[in-house]
C-alpha cells in the first residue's frame, strides 16, 4: 500500500472543533482516506474511504463523533456543489 500512496496530511481536532480543507490532487488520484485515532478501535469506525471523481471537482462532509467518522453528505458530490 505504501506504493500506492500519493500525499498524506495531519491535523489535529478537539470536540466541537471543525476544518475545511480543499485538497489539490495528483493526478492518477482515485481515492481519499481518512483516518482517525480513537480509545476505542474495535467500537469506532476510525478509517473511511472515498472514491473520487478525477478532473471534477468533489465534495464530502464528515463528521467525527463518538462512534466514529461519519459521511453526512451524499455519497458522491461531484461539480460545483450549491
Amino acid at each position: 500500500m505504501e506504493q500506492d500512496l500519493v500525499a498524506s496530511e495531519e491535523f489535529e481536532l478537539r470536540p466541537g472543533e471543525s476544518i475545511a480543507l480543499k485538497l489539490k490532487l495528483e493526478e492518477g488520484s482515485r481515492y481519499i482516506g481518512l483516518l482517525a485515532a480513537y480509545r476505542n478501535l474495535p467500537e469506532t469506525r476510525w478509517r473511511h474511504v472515498i472514491q473520487i471523481i478525477p478532473e471534477q471537482q468533489n465534495h464530502a462532509v464528515f463528521v467525527l463523533g463518538e462512534s466514529g467518522i461519519q459521511r453526512v453528505d451524499s455519497p458522491i458530490s461531484a461539480g460545483n456543489p450549491t
